[in-house]
């Protein structure tokens, strides 16, 4: 994992900045293993005395690379990143230590970047993806308003990652990947209001599927047109073709 959270490090300059082009933004920190006996559980990363979440305003770089280096290597064998994330963000933790990090008027972008799959240990008692989806989506009067992204190597064993990306209309990346640069530059944009999937009212037919922006025909391409999920009707535009905010989009398609 150190690998990846240098290239990490190396490529969050990309996704700030060009988040910072257009928003006010906060970022906070947490790890992905859970220690319920920590009184810090949940609490974002940050060193004695300084603000527990970064804005456009400080040197968001070098603060981000620090507080990296407190998350380290060593934590927890447990991974439950999804219920660190529902947990750093539950009512309790948005009113005492973590409070100020979040707004009512303001997108909220969740990124898991592991290279590991959630603990199997506990499945007693075990809190279902789909009830971390109710609470995520219950922080914004418009659930549109919150997305899930993944960065994660073990697409056979990050199964809870890759659903709760797929259920909220996130991306999912290889974490294996070093063009770091690239893919978090996207997100940047992701986060910033301009979306990059949309959900198909009804299960379309891949084949019958035609996509219009701006009454212009787009392509079926990785990252020069679109590509459609049928598992979850989530139509993706590539990184080179993201529509502008103010775009109309058009998709004709027959149903199954």
């Amino acid at each position: 994992m150190a690998d990846e959270q240098a290239a990490l490090a190396d490529g969050f300059a990309s996704f700030a900045d060009e988040l910072a082009q257009t928003s006010d933004f906060h970022i906070g920190l947490i790890p992905t293993s859970v220690a319920y006996d920590d009184p810090a559980h949940g609490e974002l990363v940050a060193r004695e005395g300084e603000p527990t979440f970064l804005t456009r305003d400080d040197d968001y770089v070098t603060l981000f690379r620090d507080r990296l280096g407190l998350v380290g290597l060593d934590g927890d064998d447990r991974e439950e990143g999804i219920e660190s994330a529902t947990y750093a963000l539950s009512p309790s933790m948005l009113s005492g230590a973590n409070e100020g990090f979040m707004r009512e008027d303001a997108r909220l972008l969740i990124v898991f970047v592991s290279d590991g799959h959630e603990s199997q240990e506990r499945q007693e008692g075990r809190v279902p993806v789909s009830e971390h989806v109710k609470a995520l989506r219950s922080l914004k009067s418009d659930e549109e308003q919150v997305q899930v992204s993944v960065f994660i190597s073990d697409l056979e064993y990050g199964r809870s990652y890759i659903e709760i990306a797929q259920v909220m209309g996130g991306s999912l990346a290889d974490i294996s990947t070093r063009d770091w640069g690239q893919m978090l530059a996207a997100l940047g944009v992701q986060a910033s209001g301009i979306r990059s999937r949309f959900q198909t009212r009804w299960p379309a037919q891949p084949k019958s599927l035609k996509v219009w922006v701006d009454d212009q025909p787009v392509i079926e391409h990785e990252t020069e047109g679109w590509t459609y999920d049928s598992e979850t009707w989530y139509l993706t535009f590539g990184v080179n073709a993201i529509p502008d905010s103010a775009s109309e989009i058009y998709a004709e398609y027959t149903s199954f």
